[in-house]
């Protein structure tokens, strides 16, 4: 079947690097074409017009052009250049996340419109969020969910039991754990309810917006540890961002 040599596409990039003195290397997850990468000629210098398109981010109408091992953009629309998430640490930490996710856990030219949308709307609710972690919490549960590794927290996730004393939560086998089966995952550690139902509420979608609620201390250190174990365990993936993050702030 023959292929235009140009073509749109609506993307958001997710990272990008400079390839020699003046280009640079994008790489976006677009609606039509899932992930791919693509040069952007002259894009660093100081008159580009593509220099703010192939910013982290950025979300537009690209217009590309194929090409033998990576295709080029030609031009871009620029849609929104989320520029409230690089002026504030927590937001830009949480998008760096997002984006991260996305470029690590999907495999090139796969197009999801419902990873796009979920991605899409992680970027514009940590825009004006009074707590940019409930929002890339929520997106990670709800990525994991696409992935099939929907945390499982109404039963033990590994029998099936509804007997909630004892109970721990097991990144190995994703969600809550009996105390029957404490055994099977030696890593299991202790949560809260109140943890527990707002991970419940993370997976519904339900904790974020003006409503969001204030965490206190435990509560939050048990949710970062929920998602960084269930990413790890369920993606097998270390976010790198995350870890630049505790760096600066340790």
């Amino acid at each position: 079947m023959h292929r235009s040599r140009t073509y749109d596409a609506t993307g958001i990039i997710l990272r990008s690097r400079p390839l020699g003195d003046t280009d640079r290397i994008a790489v976006l997850y677009s609606l039509e074409e899932g992930k791919l990468s693509a040069v952007a000629k002259g894009a660093r210098r100081a008159n580009s017009k593509l220099a703010a398109a192939v910013q982290p981010f950025a979300h537009g109408r690209f217009g590309l052009a194929r090409g033998k091992s990576l295709d080029v953009v030609t031009q871009c629309r620029l849609a929104e250049s989320f520029y409230e998430l690089r002026v504030d640490l927590d937001r830009l930490t949480a998008a760096c996340c997002v984006v991260e996710l996305v470029d690590r856990a999907v495999e090139d030219r796969h197009p999801d419109a419902d990873t796009f949308a979920l991605l899409l709307g992680a970027l514009r609710g940590l825009c004006p969020a009074p707590d940019p972690e409930l929002i890339l919490w929520t997106f990670g549960v709800q990525l994991l969910s696409r992935f099939g590794y929907r945390p499982v927290l109404g039963a033990c996730s590994r029998c099936g039991s509804t007997e909630s004393q004892g109970a721990r939560f097991s990144p190995l086998f994703g969600g809550r754990l009996c105390g029957a089966c404490l055994g099977h995952d030696p890593q299991a550690f202790e949560v809260t309810r109140d943890s527990v139902q707002l991970l419940r509420a993370l997976v519904e979608g339900s904790a974020q917006g003006g409503d969001s609620p204030v965490l206190e201390d435990r509560t939050r250190h048990e949710l970062r540890r929920v998602f960084r174990e269930l990413i790890e365990h369920r993606l097998d993936l270390r976010l790198r961002s995350l870890e630049f993050a505790d760096r600066v702030g340790g």
